[in-house]
């Protein structure tokens, strides 16, 4: 008889560790210890024990981290495994390209997708997107839930690497507003976009032309915020004295009630039916507007 176990009254054995029984307790609570273990071994690779304490900055490149997927490890890993995709495909497609569009889940309904997965809100959007845009070679670089520090990042060369050796004719931009999703400032997601911005302008020629989208509307509660930060995104293509940024105020068509204030627009329900994203109806209003800026970009280039 093993010299780590002990008879019970029926002449039966009962297993134990060291000199204490293994009762049901014990097992659940080693269980526990083990899956907390796994679960921060896992997670090491890309966060420290921090993120659950440190807040993200808007202007500063980081990964998506435990705080930005509100404590998910799920949606943190499904982040890091799609962002890993993008960059693949960046290595494999064509560098040569009309359009790229980044940002985050706005863009990203273009493919059908949020964050690699079939969404149920991006049904028809793929086909508007086409309808609109099949006829120019196009590159979707946009990642659901993203803010503008995610970006930052995944577009450096020392980061995710999304954009090495693409060389488009036009980038458009549209990020920013999951930062004040977050709890940022209005001025901390404008510092964001502008961060990104300078970015771009760091990494592409001088051929290379940049729209910058202002802000979609969102529900009162966020639209305050969101009139601020596009307030200072226009200001971008003149304080930045860069002829190469252009202005697309082309999200404004989403709202219902245009004549009002900025800050009291609403999203038009009929056009973008959860009150952030646009549907197959509202891509139907905003892209030909949009498009329209891109030609006229591609046309002077």
């Amino acid at each position: 008889m093993s010299m780590n176990a002990k008879h019970t009254l029926n002449g039966s054995q009962t297993p134990s560790v060291g000199s204490r029984t293994c009762t049901p307790q014990r097992v659940a609570l080693l269980s526990m210890s083990a899956a907390i273990f796994c679960f921060l071994w896992q997670t090491h690779r890309y966060s420290t024990t921090s993120d659950l304490q440190v807040v993200e900055s808007a202007a500063k490149p980081t990964p998506r981290t435990l705080w930005s997927s509100r404590q998910n490890p799920a949606a943190f890993h499904a982040w890091h495994t799609y962002q890993q995709e993008l960059a693949r495909l960046t290595r494999h497609e064509d560098k040569q390209v009309d359009v790229v569009f980044l940002g985050d889940s706005i863009f990203e309904s273009f493919l059908g997708t949020s964050v690699g997965n079939e969404c149920s809100r991006c049904i028809g959007v793929p086909q508007s997107f086409q309808k609109h845009f099949g006829g120019l070679k196009t590159m979707v670089r946009a990642i659901s839930g993203d803010q503008t520090q995610h970006l930052l990042w995944r577009i450096i060369p020392g980061g995710g690497r999304e954009l090495e050796n693409v060389r488009p004719k036009v980038i458009v931009l549209c990020i920013g507003t999951n930062n004040i999703g977050a709890g940022m400032t209005a001025n901390e997601a404008a510092h964001g976009v502008f961060a990104v911005v300078t970015k771009l302008q760091e990494q592409f020629p001088s051929n290379t032309r940049i729209i910058v989208s202002t802000l979609l509307p969102r529900t009162l509660h966020f639209q305050g915020k969101v009139a601020a930060v596009n307030e200072q995104i226009r200001s971008v293509p003149k304080a930045m004295h860069d002829d190469r940024l252009i202005l697309s105020e082309c999200a404004a068509l989403l709202a219902k009630n245009r004549a009002d204030n900025e800050a009291q627009w609403q999203p038009d329900v009929q056009l973008m039916p959860d009150g952030l994203h646009p549907g197959r109806m509202g891509m139907d209003v905003w892209l030909p507007c949009l498009k329209s800026d891109v030609l006229k970009v591609i046309a002077a280039v």
